[in-house]
């Protein structure tokens, strides 16, 4: 994966440097700020993987965009990554440190899909058998997709759990059609 190869190492140094300021916390959520505007902005990723246009007028978007918005260190972190020509690489490194800092806080993250919406009570089972598993704190979004018919898909980490009814009906199928 050429974008973790390229990310990691300058994610893991602002992480590396946010600890040392005690800044942590408010970097993870500068860079959420800057991985969800880049993410949701075709003219800004466009702009930042350009050729064309020269890192002190991205450099200039850039503070335009989130001036009184993420701390110095982050701003500062932004700085370095246009001036190193790692600008197309912003929301990935920005993802990264994401990663990293859960990773650091011993968070997990999981993804519930449902058929329709799950009651707290289930909900909260889900997350207490993640929390059971990992030894992880828990952050769990959650989708819902009328196609899977019934039952659920839970990922988290590498792993997906398939209970949907969608799923049985096509393993039932491939197993009518192969008999």
């Amino acid at each position: 994966m050429k974008s973790a190869h390229i990310a990691r190492p300058y994610a893991k140094a602002l992480l590396d440097f946010a600890l040392e300021n005690k800044q942590e916390d408010q970097v993870f959520a500068d860079m959420q700020l800057v991985e969800n505007t880049c993410r949701n902005s075709r003219e800004l990723l466009a702009m930042l993987k350009s050729p064309i246009i020269r890192a002190k007028q991205k450099l200039n978007v850039i503070n335009a965009l989130f001036q009184d918005k993420i701390t110095d260190i982050s701003t500062r972190f932004l700085s370095i990554i246009l001036q190193k020509g790692r600008d197309a690489w912003m929301p990935e490194i920005a993802a990264q440190y994401v990663a990293e800092y859960k990773k650091f806080k011993g968070i997990m993250s999981s993804e519930l899909t449902t058929a329709t919406g799950i009651s707290n009570e289930s909900r909260e089972e889900i997350i207490r058998m993640l929390k059971e598993f990992s030894g992880k704190e828990i952050e769990m979004s959650e989708k819902t997709d009328p196609a899977l018919i019934g039952g659920f898909v839970l990922r988290f980490e590498d792993k997906r759990y398939d209970t949907s009814v969608r799923t049985q009906l096509n393993e039932l199928k491939s197993e009518l059609l192969t008999k």
